[in-house]
């Protein structure tokens, strides 16, 4: 974002955006096929990072445009493609066959800060009050975003008000 509008956006419009620089984390980068002049590629990258935006890069160091003609995200988080299921496979399946294909909400959130929230709390945010940040939060501010459990079920991801208290960003209403 560019002074809280987005860059695509600011660009679309016609307007010219210089970008800060920004450290990024490439964990693996395997060439897959070469024919010049394309090739492919599978890479591991770390959270934020933008491959359209990288391979301009690459492309510029190299001396020359590069852009992505076809991108294919195969895992994010906990979540990989090997363990995807096609539509076809889920219609075939029975209710209690899917159920079992089903992974339980929480793992969406095994990459967020746990925090446990207590019947008081859990109540002031369901009423759209904020809560305050517990101290063990303040003392290495890693994240502005907390999975928010209560009594051990997931109800929402929690992010900081601009008063630096815990507000829902989404809550999730449990059957």
């Amino acid at each position: 974002k560019v002074r809280g509008v987005s860059a695509h956006a600011r660009v679309r419009r016609g307007e010219t955006v210089e970008l800060a620089p920004k450290s990024v984390h490439v964990s693996r980068f395997d060439i897959a096929e070469f024919s010049y002049p394309r090739f492919s590629f599978s890479i591991e990258v770390g959270r934020g990072t933008y491959i359209r935006s990288l391979i301009h890069e690459l492309g510029a160091l190299l001396g020359f445009g590069a852009y992505v003609e076809s991108l294919r995200r195969t895992a994010s988080g906990p979540f990989d493609v090997k363990h995807a299921i096609t539509l076809d496979s889920i219609e075939a399946l029975s209710s209690q066959a899917l159920s079992a294909q089903l992974l339980p909400l929480e793992v969406a959130a095994t990459d967020l800060p746990r925090l446990d929230l207590t019947s008081e709390t859990y109540t002031r945010l369901t009423h759209g009050l904020f809560i305050s940040v517990p101290s063990e939060f303040l003392s290495s501010p890693s994240s502005t975003i907390f999975a928010a459990f209560f009594e051990n079920c997931l109800v929402g991801v929690l992010e900081f008000s601009s008063t630096n208290e815990l507000k829902f960003r989404k809550m999730i209403h449990r059957l």
